[in-house]
Formats: C-alpha cells, sequence, structure tokens
C-alpha cells in the first residue's frame, strides 16, 4: 500500500512524518501476518482500512496546501506525481506475476491473466466483487494479484478526488465562504453517503460489499475530513494527544486481535480501525515530539524502515504467499512462515532502492513536457501490463484448441461405466485444465442464468418450440449444469426444453440464508419460477439443487428438506408431474489441481462432504416423485474419479464439466425411464409419434490414419419401425455428429455427417447385413476404412 510524500514539518523518514512511517508499518504488518499465518492475527485485514485513512488524509492535505497555495488544483502535475510514485513498482510486479504465472496449476491461469489486466487497469476491485471472491477465507488465493482491489480502490479515489477539490474551491470563491468549511461539509456528506452504503449492503451482500468502491470511500473520506480539520489549526495540548494515541493504537489493535474473518466487515466495525486510525494521526498532528507511545511504537528505527519499504511490501508479499503454497503446499508451519516474512521483506527492499526510488525522481524532474512525459510513460506500462495478460489469455486459448478438434471416440466420459466402452490410454484428457472451469452449460452463454440479485426468471429454450411434449429444468447452478444433458434429449426426441435457474438459489417453499442474510432475491425468483410452470403446465419438471444451504429463521421450524417437499406438493397440486436429482459428491478439495498433481486422483463416496440431500428426502415425502440417481456411475463402486474415460467430471468443488455431463446423456434418458418416468412422459410422447422406440448399439472399429491410431467407438441409435438416429449438437458446432441407420429386410444401411472440429464436414458411408438381432458390417468413416457390429436392445 503507499500513501503520497507529506512535507509538513522537520524530523522526516523517507518524506513522512514519523508518526505516519509508523502507523504504515502497523497497517503493512497486519496484512503480512495475517497472510502468512492467519491464526495469530485473526482480524489482520484491518490494515488496509489503516492504510485508507492514511491515504485519504495525507493526499488531501497535499492537495489543499497545494491549491490554497498557488490558486487552484494542478492536475497535470498531480497525476504526474502518481504516476511516479505507483506504477513502476506495480508494472514490476505484474510482469514478474506473468511469468511466473504458469508455474501454477492450469486451472488459474486464465483467472490470473485476467486479473493482470484488471490490476493493470485498477479495476480489480470490481472484477474481485462481480465474482464475489471470499478474500477473508483461508483458502482465499486463486490468484496472486488479488491483494490489488484496495489498490485500485485508493487510485479510483485518487482519480476524482482532486476534481471535488477544485470545485470546492472554486464555489467557495465564488460565494465568499472559507473554502475550509465549503471543503469541510463536502467531504462530510461523500463519506457520510458512502458510509451508509457500506453498512447497508454489508448486511445484506458482504462478500461484494468488501470490494465496492463506493462502500470503502468513506475510509478515505474520513482522512480527508481529518486533513481539512487540522489544516492550519494548532497543536492539542500533549495530554489529550497521549489519550488519543493511546486508544488510537488500541482500536487497532484490538480489531488486529480481535476480529476474525466472520466480523460483518467492513461496515460498522470497520469504524473502530478508521476512527482509531484518524485518532493516532491527531495525536502526532504537532511540530515538536509526539505522545510517548507513538515515539517509543511508531518511531523507532524498525518501525520507520517497515514504514519505508511498506508500498513495495505490501505489493509483493500476496504473490511470495500464493506462490509458496502452490509449489511447496498450503500446509505452514513455522518455517515456512518466516521464510515468507524474509522473501518478501527482501523483495520490498530490493524494490523501495531499485524501482520505487529510482522513478520517483527522475533527471528530467522540472523541464518542459516532463509531466506530459511522465503521464505517457506510465499509460504505457499500464498498457505493456495488459499486453502480457492478453497474451496469456491468448497461449491458453491456442493450448485448448486442438488442431482439427477432438476424436470424440477417444473421449467416452462416464460411457466407460454407463455402456461399458473402453477409452483410449494415454490420452489427455478434456477440456483442457487450463480452461476446465470455464466448461459450462450453454444458458451461461446465453445470459440467462439467473445472477444472485435476480427477481424474476429469465428462461432459456432449447429444442423443437413447437413440440407437443415439454420439460422444465429448474433450480441453482447444479439444475444449470444437468441441462446439458437434457439439451441432448430433447434433440434425440424432439422435445422443448425450458431451463429456469439462478445462482445459488435452490427451488425451495421456505427462505434460506445466503452471505450471512435472508435471501430474498431466491424468494422472489422461486415464487415467480414456479408461477412460470403451472402458466406453461409443462410435461415434466425436473428439479435439482445443491444440499449446502441453510434455512432462514421465518417464524415457522423449517428445513430444507420441508422446502423441497412443499415446492413439490406445489406441483403435485397443479397437477404437474415431477422428479428430483439426488444431488452429486461434494469434493473436500481443488479437483482441477488434484488433476494437475495426479491425472489419476479421486475420493470415495464416503470421504465427500455430502451432505444428506433435502430434494432425496422430500422425493420419498411426497407421494410419485421419482429420483435421478446418477452417483453410482459418477462414483462407481464407491470411487470417484476426478477424470473418467479421458474426460475431466469435475470444474470444481460440487460442479460436473459441461464435457462430461455430455456424456452421462444416455444414461440420464435410461434412467428417466427406468425411474418409472416412460409411462407417464416420454411413453407418452412417444405413443403420439408412432409405434414403440427401440434402440441399436453398433462398436464401429476403423484402422489407423497416417500417424492418427486406431479409431474405437460405441454409438447409441434410438429410432422405431426400420429407422434409427443419433445426433451429436447442430451442423455449424465442432463436434456435430450425425448417424442414420436404416433396416431393409436383413440389411441395414449407414449414412451420416461429422465434423469432430475439422473445418469441412465429412461423410459416413456402412452397410451389412442383420442375423437375428445381431448387426454385422463395414464401410468408411471419412478416410478411414471401418468394421462395424452391434445388436438391438
Amino acid at each position: 500500500m503507499h500513501a503520497p510524500h507529506y512535507q509538513a514539518r522537520s524530523g522526516l523518514v523517507g518524506g513522512f512524518r514519523p508518526d505516519i512511517q509508523g502507523l504504515r508499518a502497523i497497517a503493512v504488518g497486519t496484512v503480512l501476518i495475517f497472510h502468512v499465518y492467519p491464526p495469530a492475527m485473526t482480524g489482520g485485514y484491518v490494515g488496509v482500512d489503516v492504510f485508507f485513512v492514511i491515504s485519504g488524509y495525507l493526499i488531501s492535505m497535499l492537495l489543499i496546501k497545494a491549491a490554497l497555495r498557488e490558486g487552484g488544483v494542478r492536475f497535470l502535475e498531480f497525476y504526474s506525481r502518481r504516476f511516479r510514485r505507483l506504477l513502476p513498482a506495480a508494472s514490476v510486479v505484474l510482469l514478474v506475476v506473468a511469468a511466473l504465472t504458469f508455474t501454477l496449476p492450469p486451472s488459474r491461469w486464465t483467472d490470473t491473466a485476467g486479473e493482470i489486466i484488471a490490476s493493470a487497469l485498477y479495476v480489480e476491485n470490481w472484477s474481485l466483487a462481480a465474482r464475489a471472491v471470499d478474500y477473508l477465507g483461508a483458502d482465499a488465493a486463486p490468484s496472486p494479484l488479488q491483494h490489488f482491489w484496495s489498490l485500485s480502490i485508493e487510485e479510483q479515489f485518487y482519480l476524482f478526488w482532486p476534481a471535488v477539490i477544485a470545485i470546492c474551491l472554486a464555489a467557495a470563491r465564488r460565494t465568499g465562504t472559507d473554502p475550509r468549511r465549503v471543503l469541510f461539509w463536502t467531504f462530510t456528506a461523500l463519506t457520510g453517503v458512502s458510509l451508509v452504503f457500506s453498512v447497508t449492503l454489508t448486511q445484506t451482500n458482504p462478500q461484494q460489499t468488501y470490494f465496492l468502491s463506493h462502500t470503502r470511500f468513506w475510509e478515505l473520506g474520513v482522512g480527508g475530513m481529518l486533513a481539512v480539520w487540522l489544516y492550519g489549526r494548532p497543536a492539542l495540548p500533549l495530554a489529550p494527544r497521549r489519550v488519543l494515541a493511546f486508544a488510537g493504537l488500541g482500536a487497532i489493535l484490538a480489531a488486529a486481535f480481535l476480529f476474525t474473518t466472520s466480523t460483518s466487515f467492513p461496515g460498522a466495525w470497520a469504524l473502530l480501525p478508521v476512527l482509531g486510525t484518524a485518532a493516532v494521526l491527531t495525536a502526532g498532528h504537532s511540530d515538536g515530539p509526539g505522545p510517548a507511545l507513538t515515539r517509543v511504537l511508531l518511531e523507532n528505527r524498525l518501525a520507520q524502515w517497515l514504514g519505508d519499504i511498506s508500498y513495495s511490501l505490501y505489493l509483493w508479499h500476496w504473490p511470495v504467499v500464493v506462490f509458496h503454497n502452490a509449489w511447496f503446499g498450503a500446509e505452514i508451519g513455522p518455517v515456512d512462515a518466516a521464510a515468507m516474512v524474509a522473501v518478501s521483506l527482501l523483495l520490498a527492499d530490493l524494490s523501495k532502492r531499485f524501482v520505487e526510488d529510482r522513478f520517483r525522481h527522475p533527471p528530467t524532474e522540472g523541464r518542459p513536457g516532463h509531466h506530459a512525459r511522465t503521464l505517457s510513460a506510465g499509460l504505457a506500462s499500464m498498457l505493456t501490463c495488459v499486453a502480457a495478460g492478453a497474451m496469456m489469455i491468448g497461449f491458453v486459448q491456442l493450448r485448448s484448441s486442438e488442431p482439427g478438434g477432438p476424436d470424440m471416440a477417444a473421449y467416452p466420459g462416464a460411457r466407460v461405466v454407463s455402456e461399458g466402452v473402453t477409452a483410449i490410454e494415454g490420452v489427455a484428457p478434456i477440456p483442457d485444465l487450463a480452461v476446465a472451469r470455464e466448461d459450462v452449460a450453454a444458458v451461461y452463454g446465453r445470459g440467462c442464468h439467473g445472477s444472485v440479485e435476480a427477481t424474476e426468471p429469465t428462461p432459456c429454450e432449447f429444442g423443437d418450440p413447437g413440440a407437443s411434449f415439454h420439460v422444465v429444468v429448474a433450480g441453482d447452478s447444479h439444475a444449470a449444469t444437468w441441462s446439458t444433458a437434457f439439451q441432448e434429449i430433447a434433440r434425440r426426441r424432439d422435445w422443448r426444453l425450458t431451463v429456469v435457474t439462478k445462482s445459488s438459489c435452490p427451488p425451495l417453499g421456505v427462505p434460506i440464508i445466503y452471505r450471512d442474510g435472508r435471501y430474498s432475491a431466491c424468494e422472489m425468483w422461486t415464487k415467480a419460477m414456479l408461477d412460470l410452470v403451472r402458466a406453461e403446465r409443462p410435461d415434466l419438471v425436473v428439479l435439482a439443487m445443491s444440499p449446502r444451504y441453510a434455512v432462514a429463521p421465518d417464524g415457522r421450524p423449517a428445513t430444507l428438506a420441508d422446502g423441497a417437499a412443499r415446492t413439490l406438493q406445489a406441483l403435485r397440486d397443479a397437477q404437474i408431474p415431477a422428479a428430483v436429482f439426488r444431488d452429486i459428491p461434494y469434493l473436500r478439495f481443488e479437483p482441477l489441481e488434484c488433476v494437475a498433481a495426479d491425472p489419476d486422483c479421486s475420493t470415495t463416496l464416503a470421504e465427500s462432504g455430502h451432505k444428506i440431500d433435502p430434494m432425496v428426502i422430500a422425493s420419498e415425502t411426497v407421494d410419485q416423485i421419482p429420483l435421478l440417481d446418477l452417483n453410482d456411475i459418477i462414483c462407481p463402486e464407491g470411487i470417484c474419479p476426478m477424470v473418467q474415460g479421458n474426460v475431466v467430471a469435475w470444474r470444481d468443488s460440487n460442479h460436473l464439466t459441461a464435457t462430461y455431463i455430455s456424456t452421462l446423456t444416455t444414461a440420464l434418458e435410461a434412467r428417466l425411464i427406468q425411474a418409472g418416468i416412460g409411462a407417464r412422459t416420454i411413453g407418452a410422447a412417444v405413443a403420439a409419434e408412432g409405434p414403440p422406440r427401440r434402440s441399436v448399439t453398433l462398436d464401429m472399429d476403423c484402422g489407423p490414419l497416417g500417424a492418427a491410431p486406431a479409431l474405437q467407438r460405441q454409438i447409441v441409435l434410438h429410432g422405431a419401425k426400420d429407422i434409427y438416429q443419433w445426433r451429436l449438437g447442430e451442423e455449424s458446432d465442432p463436434r456435430f455428429e450425425h448417424w442414420r441407420l436404416v433396416v431393409d429386410g436383413k440389411g441395414f444401411a449407414i449414412s451420416g455427417r461429422y465434423r469432430e472440429g475439422a473445418p469441412e464436414v465429412k461423410d459416413v458411408h456402412m452397410k451389412g447385413s442383420i442375423h437375428g438381432s445381431r448387426f454385422e458390417g463395414a464401410g468408411r468413416r471419412g478416410p478411414r476404412e471401418c468394421t462395424v457390429t452391434g445388436a438391438y436392445f
């Protein structure tokens, strides 16, 4: 962290008043201890709040003094000084992190590249707020640059604060009012509005509020108010300054040691370290010696040195923690903690001497055009870091896009269990670990998966809009995950599919707690979703949800299972058929990083954090609610592999990849029938089409092609009478494939087309004979010679 230079009185160290330099040391020290070894200082994150107040105080004092002396704010000079002070060290850190990112697990590459761009543009706090990252959590190490959120808030503050001061001074001149009075009350009004936002939003959405600019500006505003109030004012007598120093330091240290990650923060609790910092700054406002307490704690040589390197120390310490944990494991002992502190201090000292000091006073300072050149160089450094992040993203995309697309025969996924297909050995799994976290259902790309704030459903429609059979899939992100398989079933059976989902919102008839508050938006969304379903009257509603929620007290004792039962009963009362999913196992580790370390990574159902599933209980409570359970395929014999059939199964601890879900399609279709849904739903749809459907399973063996190995594939076609078909995607899709089998007497013919990532669509032509229920034949699949065997089932 940082603050501008301040030349108020003699006895400065590194350009700052000694007590301010010592406060900076306390601020960076608490943050460092919290990040290196959180149990030692559970509230050490309040060091950032101390920095905010110091920065607001110093930047306001600097601007006010210069503006009153020179008759206005010199914007070009101000921003030039800010660029020289901040950008060189920050740019070095960003470029070093970019160079080291590829030593992290691939699942972190894309996020880190995006955060390099966000940090270079000083919008990292908004990026994290959009993802609602839990920065305070013990496992919050997704990126080495997450700490740039606070730097982003300060730079945004610096962007508009000089304009506020300039407007206030102009208004004071026009009205003949004391400029300090105009400044103080303007700062007070802006600070008060921001504080109200902070207190209010912390109660409803603390994770996002932690990062938002308008919920943090009040802390810098308090520093600004203090600067105006103290400007030109004589020092207080020594006795009250002693009291302020003792109370202020006590408040800061109390917050650092007593607060925890469970403290509702920032909100009202942030007043303790903020007002404590203001008290210490007031105690130090004097040309004479400060109180003995501040001289002992804040003005000793160690504190002055730490304060002098505090900006570089803040920049370097978090990447050191993240890379240490990635390289050596997250179990931190005393030796590890000491090593991380030592490395952070060394890098900070080198950065201060050879980067910060080198650029703070360049040889061209004072020459004509110096400020313009500084701003141009600063913008160039920012764009260089942005370009580095963009190149990293481009590399990830290039790495994950296999030329010609993957041969899907090598990636049977769940079909190795559900259909007994043999997976080819020695094949790198898909999706690539660098992009697997983003391998999600189509509803996300279409923008119809509801956000946390959404109160109205935004349905996604798939399949034939005029179909006679209509299915609705509803629930939270776990329902959205299953929608991928239902899309394929809808294509196969000419269904209309509607997907209605919302983040972290289970389809329950009871209120739940989300982010430490009652999730009112979910209650409104669930009611609107049920109204939509009643209006549509679909032939089947399928519900899915994570079981990891807590019921909000609302005067009537209830459980999640009660809430699920109420929703299912509401559908029963409306005479709308329903089915529910048993949720997948919840992993106790990060699966993509586990796969990166060990491709055979797995866990067991017993070891997973799978809770009692409220949907399962509700399905047993409400009559005639089928249960869809595919965990015996996902975790065969109780073992849950992270990679199955050369397909990465989990994209995070509680969601499956869309690629893997697509390989569960045939199994899900069979389970729908086995669950008894076939007689009431699928069977009804088929009855309108004609005779009962049958299925044909075909095993295809194709010879090698050049350097490409032989190809083995199993395909299941569905149809009625003499025509059977199988289709994957649309013709424009990179994995498109369409087979058509026609039975003629005792023979059959297969025609088809496929792309599999190639620029052109290729043809399939095979034929053969039928003996009883067995198929035997041969032909070509594109350029390959193939044989095919199979049977009815």
